[in-house]
């Protein structure tokens, strides 16, 4: 894996896509029962986690050194046996969120376009298609969401553009200086999930070609612009009131827009858009599985647990949310705490006890170097 080539840019437009898979979830829903009306204003607010989230990433990159992944620091940081133990976890948690993601694909598929489609089908079909690319070379899937992150910033423009006409003044204001906590708090789902570009550090152990800061700067407009697009047109259309109710209300929102009086209907063409971040997303996580369970076991291939882990996703599909009601569940709580803990705080506090690791060396080795020279100096003074 190591002799793999890809760009930080890859890794960036592969996360920025991915995290739009989650997003449509709970963006702008979430928000809406965390801002009310005030939650169209909520994006700006998450730009802050945006600069924060990318800022990490930055430095696990830079922590981890040339040709070195998060994976790396994590074992130099706790150890051979505790990062192992660690990545093994990553690895279980990969697996469950490959299997969430691609039964809640299936689901919205079902429900927006094939109403009487079977849902092992939709699962088997979006396994199979996200299967081949992950057992395939990680430049090849970073070089496809290259081709298709700028018709999804395009579409998602031309949405925005076009909502403008349907919106309602009054969905929107007034919002008052009391609701700026309200503001920040419904921005706490949208950082949730811009919590997915961390892991992709994983990947940093191949050869990266590029600069990375520009490529942050980017992943971090792009994403922005996507959370004001997914919040400001729905909440103005729909109102914050009818957003927290609706399952998809993005996809509802589109229903009512035209596009040069000549398209009825643009849901589909957002929903196909959408079904290449669920392919984008669970192809990368299947990829993770692969590439830690190598770290975590030091084989040589990756393809068997890939296999594996995409076998083990499929049950967790079929298994997992035996109702609207445990669906729901998971999408507004488990996953997204179980996310905030492995994507952002675990990396996070790698990256202070590899700080805190290195002080502490440095001062060893300062009071090392002190003690040599200060035995040094009572050698002198007795042999004079």
């Amino acid at each position: 894996m190591g002799n793999e080539t890809v760009s930080r840019r890859q890794l960036l437009t592969m996360a920025y896509i991915s995290l739009l898979s989650p997003a449509i979830r709970v963006i702008p829903r979430l928000p809406a029962e965390l801002a009310g009306k005030a939650a169209w204003l909520s994006p700006a607010a998450a730009v802050l986690a945006a600069a924060g989230i990318g800022w990490v990433f930055h430095l696990c990159l830079k922590a981890a050194g040339p040709q070195r992944g998060l994976a790396e620091l994590m074992l130099d940081t706790f150890g051979p046996a505790a990062g192992r133990i660690l990545l093994g976890v990553y690895v279980l948690w990969f697996v469950f969120d490959a299997g969430f993601v691609l039964r809640t694909a299936a689901e919205r598929l079902i429900s927006a376009v094939y109403s009487q489609g079977h849902l092992s089908v939709f699962l088997g079909l979006t396994l199979l298609v996200s299967l081949v690319a992950a057992c395939g070379r990680l430049g090849t899937l970073g070089r496809t969401a290259e081709v298709f992150a700028p018709v999804i910033l395009l579409v998602l423009a031309g949405i925005f553009a076009a909502s403008l006409f349907n919106m309602e003044k009054s969905s929107l204001l007034p919002v008052l200086p009391a609701d700026i906590p309200q503001i920040f708090l419904g921005a706490a789902p949208m950082a949730e999930v811009m919590g997915v570009v961390i892991p992709f550090a994983f990947f940093a152990d191949r050869r990266i070609c590029g600069r990375d800061r520009g490529s942050v700067a980017a992943w971090m407009g792009a994403t922005a612009l996507s959370m004001a697009v997914l919040t400001v047109p729905v909440i103005g259309c729909l109102s914050a009131e009818v957003t927290r109710r609706l399952q998809n209300p993005f996809f509802i929102m589109l229903r009512n827009i035209t596009v040069l009086e000549s398209v009825d209907r643009i849901e589909p063409l957002v929903i196909g858009l959408w079904i290449i971040t669920d392919f984008v997303f669970i192809s990368s996580l299947l990829l993770l599985c692969g590439h830690l369970s190598v770290r975590v076991t030091g084989a040589r291939g990756r393809k068997p647990f890939v296999l594996a882990a995409a076998a083990l996703a499929l049950a967790v599909s079929l298994l997992c949310g035996k109702s609207a009601f445990d669906m729901r569940a998971l999408s507004d709580l488990v996953i997204p705490v179980a996310n905030s803990v492995f994507s952002v705080a675990v990396p996070a506090l790698t990256l202070l006890a590899a700080a805190i690791k290195s002080a502490v060396k440095k001062h060893r080795e300062k009071r090392r170097i002190q003690d040599l020279g200060s035995k040094s100096g009572q050698d002198n003074e007795m042999c004079g």
